[in-house]
């Protein structure tokens, strides 16, 4: 089931000068089909400082207002030994063996 509805384009950007996270947060948020998608839904991020940004984004958007928030986890910035911010990998995602480290 999709999180959002579809449209035209699927490329959206964010202006340069404006809060990245919230804009990002307020832009799923907007577009999400229902707050069940919305919830099952998983967002990469490329490190965990964006990954708590975007949780606190979410959590400033949606004030007193009880929300399930999407699974937001960090692609980069992740250490070997926390294997609940590798838990991603493990739902049964087939990733691509790793890139050559020369390359």
């Amino acid at each position: 089931m999709p999180i959002l509805p579809p449209c035209p384009s699927q490329i959206y950007t964010i202006p340069a000068g404006v809060p990245f996270a919230t804009t990002l947060a307020a832009g799923i948020i907007e577009r999400a089909v229902s707050p069940e998608a919305l919830a099952r839904a998983t967002i990469l991020v490329p490190s965990r400082r964006a990954a708590q940004a975007l949780r606190a984004a979410f959590l400033e958007i949606c004030g007193d207002t009880a929300t399930l928030l999407p699974r937001i986890d960090p692609i980069g910035d992740v250490e070997e030994d926390a294997p609940d911010l590798l838990a991603f990998a493990a739902d049964g995602i087939d990733l691509p063996p790793p890139m050559d480290p020369l390359q």
